[in-house]
């Protein structure tokens, strides 16, 4: 996958443009976004491999190309009053992995279609093998186009059938080279040593067969990663990469581009990492649960108090495996070194878009106040810090009995 942004006419750059696959459960595709540096009211033309696909005023667009194959993007921004005009002059030159072939048609009254052959790379047209057929359409302009082709050199030839199957053997051919994009790699995986402050990048090499080097590519600690400039390449064969010590805090984004040996670059935004770094000393920041919310505490009886609270999965880094309830023992200091006890992610129930969970506490001491706190943690052990706590009263005395009760019969 190719993305590209292009200057329009005239609102300014596309600036930042970026594709990510959307999962198969939310429908699939890929979803393109981007910044516009200039007009509030452009509009924004999405072509797919040169063919326009859609104009609109928003920022991003979901597009759903054949994954099986190279595909390049490109967003236009334009005035609103050149939305339907024809930008096609302004979208950058490709190399597609496909071949089409154009020829005028025979003159002969009684033709009835073409045979399409090829060499399959090989030097010499396989007249025996029919690659694929056209109709005769008359003495005027045909064309083919074929499926992929892997890289390399191929020559193809066509041939005019008649309505009796007689073969013309005309042995004109046309060469086409074929020097597509090579993939990507796959399973970018990261480490980081608390050690040497550095990062090490491994990955799993592009199935293309004429790798030269993968590009290392960084945002240098904030923002997006820009595609522009490599901070490293590694030669082929190898898969992985250390960088230098991390000297800053930030959340750093690597990506990993692989070249092939005539320096054609494939263009994925999706084989990327991320690594959170904290300063003073410089270690991971590791991957943590959303904090709970909506912390609520209810007096029970027997001096009991009932805590409450929601957990939200939206742009969650990891899930949780349990939740710490911390209290203040009644001493007006919270202790977050020692929980009071723990609720399984598990036990939640839906409440919308929410996970809802419930702790009673045991008997506590009464006309005491308690101060309570809820963290969650993953299953790496590694548990967020909020310090949002509720305060409520414990009740073991029960009320004073009524008095003075009487009854008298009445209608």
């Amino acid at each position: 996958m190719k993305v590209s942004a292009r200057p329009g006419d005239p609102p300014g750059d596309v600036l930042t443009l970026r594709g990510t696959k959307v999962p198969a459960s939310l429908g699939g595709g890929i979803r393109l976004s981007w910044a516009h540096d200039a007009d509030p009211d452009a509009w924004f033309k999405v072509f797919l491999n040169q063919i326009e696909e859609a104009v609109t005023q928003d920022h991003e667009y979901v597009i759903y190309p054949d994954l099986a194959e190279q595909s390049f993007f490109e967003v236009l921004a334009v005035g609103s009053g050149n939305r339907f005009a024809n930008y096609l002059h302004l979208l950058e030159e490709i190399d597609g992995n496909k071949v089409l072939l154009t020829w005028d048609g025979s003159t002969s009254a009684d033709t009835d279609f073409y045979r399409i052959y090829n060499d399959a790379k090989s030097g010499t047209i396989d007249y025996g093998t029919v690659i694929a057929t056209v109709a005769h359409l008359g003495a005027v302009a045909h064309s083919w186009k074929s499926d992929a082709l892997s890289d390399g050199t191929w020559k193809w030839a066509v041939r005019a059938v008649d309505d009796a199957a007689n073969v013309e053997t005309n042995v004109t051919t046309v060469t086409v080279v074929i020097d597509t994009y090579p993939l990507a790699p796959t399973d970018l995986e990261y480490t980081f040593d608390d050690g040497t402050d550095k990062v090490t990048l491994t990955w799993t090499a592009s199935p293309s067969a004429d790798i030269d080097k993968y590009n290392i590519f960084s945002n240098g600690g904030a923002g997006f990663i820009d595609y522009t400039t490599a901070i490293a390449s590694v030669n082929s064969p190898t898969v992985t990469w250390e960088s230098g010590a991390i000297v800053a805090a930030g959340t750093y984004n690597y990506g990993v581009r692989a070249e092939d040996a005539s320096g054609k670059e494939e263009f994925n935004t999706d084989v990327t990492v991320t690594i959170k770094i904290k300063d003073t000393p410089i270690e991971e920041i590791p991957d943590l649960p959303n904090a709970p919310v909506g912390l609520t505490a209810t007096p029970v009886a027997g001096g009991k108090i009932q805590l409450d609270w929601l957990y939200d999965t939206t742009d969650q880094e990891v899930v949780p495996l349990l939740f710490s309830v911390y209290y203040d023992n009644n001493t007006g200091t919270m202790d977050y070194v020692t929980p009071l006890d723990t609720v399984l992610y598990s036990t939640g129930t839906v409440n919308g878009r929410f996970l809802a969970f419930t702790f009673t506490t045991g008997v506590l001491g009464d006309g005491l106040d308690y101060e309570f706190g809820i963290r969650s943690e993953s299953a790496a052990g590694n548990e967020e810090e909020n310090e949002v706590t509720v305060t409520e009263t414990a009740d073991l005395t029960a009320p004073n009995p009524p008095t003075a009760l009487a009854g008298a019969e009445t209608y």
